[in-house]
């Protein structure tokens, strides 16, 4: 003899949780130089970033974004926050576009962390000598300030 359980589920919840999975899917942020056609020193800073970031034949690549990403402690950091961020949407704590504005401001401030970190190829002394400083991709604050995101 089996008995069938009368009760119907209430999967409110679940059908969210599936609108918010399916809404992420149209959203997307962007982190970087986000060109703005301005120029600096005759480049726009996404072009400045571009050659920091994969070198050019006297300048080695630096890889601010890159390495950003990339290293195990920017892995873990951005699991954490990604962690942190799917359980506020889970929660109703946080709408999509929101969670994505805070990964991309986490973003900017993991890659500008990584920059004042110098952790670089030193300089060239003929290029320490023209500058004034030693410490790479920071000279006139333009390409750390620069970094921004935007959820589209």
């Amino acid at each position: 003899m089996t008995k069938e359980l009368g009760a119907a589920l209430d999967d409110r919840v679940w059908r969210t949780l599936r609108a918010k999975v399916a809404d992420i899917a149209n959203h997307k942020v962007k982190v970087g130089w986000l060109d703005d056609g301005q120029e600096h020193d005759g480049i726009t800073l996404a072009e400045l970033a571009v050659i920091h970031e994969f070198g050019t034949e006297n300048i080695p690549a630096r890889e601010p974004m890159r390495r950003t990403f990339t290293e195990p402690e920017g892995v873990e950091e951005n699991a954490k926050i990604c962690t942190r961020l799917a359980r506020s949407l889970i929660n109703d704590k946080l709408e999509v576009e929101q969670a994505l504005g805070l990964l991309g401001a986490w973003g900017v401030s993991a890659v500008q962390r990584r920059i004042k970190m110098g952790l670089w190829p030193p300089l060239q002394p003929a290029t320490v000598a023209a500058k004034g400083s030693s410490t790479p991709l920071i000279d006139t604050a333009a390409l750390v300030n620069g970094l921004t995101w935007v959820v589209a």
